[in-house]
């Protein structure tokens, strides 16, 4: 072998050693940013640029901290496998709009929170809310968003869901018409702590109910 061949051979070798190298720390850095809870269950993400792949045993998801200005479906390509029941973005992760397809693959969510996010208008969320998968969606956390009012549709495409959970903790609702949660049937609590509110619009049935 000719040493124009062999110094070929040397770089072509090292370059694919450098190249894996870089990856497994990439991903060692990825994994490194997530901790695992509950017999690995539970990951608790944090200085996220991404959603890394996770443990198959994941069934929970929560991220704080995080740089994710825009979530859409690809945003989840790397956990579309896992059975993700509870997804939360807990904590200043820079959201600004959340795209109508974003959760389509998250089949099996049951629990979906989005608290601490100032930079998410509501109107940019709105229509993410028709992607989930309203055969087992149960439980809505909108928390400490800094919201002043809630588009009166904000909940139509949760009319066939078996919501039974709502909170709107911390936020700063001028008016709050009651009206908005009429397509939710099934809604047995709603938690509004701390919630500044100067009008709250509604009329009750007969026997106490929100009509």
């Amino acid at each position: 072998m000719d040493m124009k061949r062999f110094a070929l051979m040397f770089f072509y070798v090292c370059n694919i050693f450098i190249l894996r190298t870089e990856s497994y720390d990439n991903y060692r850095k990825a994994d490194n940013t997530c901790q695992y809870y509950k017999m690995n269950s539970v990951a608790k993400c944090r200085k996220l640029h991404y959603i890394p792949s996770l443990k198959e045993s994941v069934l929970a998801l929560e991220i704080r901290l995080s740089y994710l200005p825009y979530i859409n479906r690809q945003t989840f390509q790397n956990i579309s496998s896992n059975k993700i029941i509870r997804l939360a973005f807990k904590m200043n992760n820079t959201i600004q709009a959340i795209s109508n397809d974003a959760f389509s693959d998250l089949r099996y969510l049951q629990t979906l929170e989005v608290s601490f996010e100032s930079q998410l208008d509501v109107l940019n969320f709105k229509s993410s809310l028709g992607s989930l998968n309203v055969s087992f969606f149960n439980e809505l956390i909108l928390e400490s968003n800094g919201w002043t009012s809630l588009p009166g549709n904000l909940l139509n495409d949760l009319s066939g869901a078996k919501l039974s959970v709502l909170s709107l903790n911390e936020n700063h609702f001028e008016i709050l018409n009651a009206s908005i949660f009429k397509p939710l049937i099934g809604l047995k609590k709603v938690f509004l702590r701390r919630v500044l509110c100067s009008i709250f619009q509604c009329r009750r049935k007969d026997k106490g109910g929100i009509n």
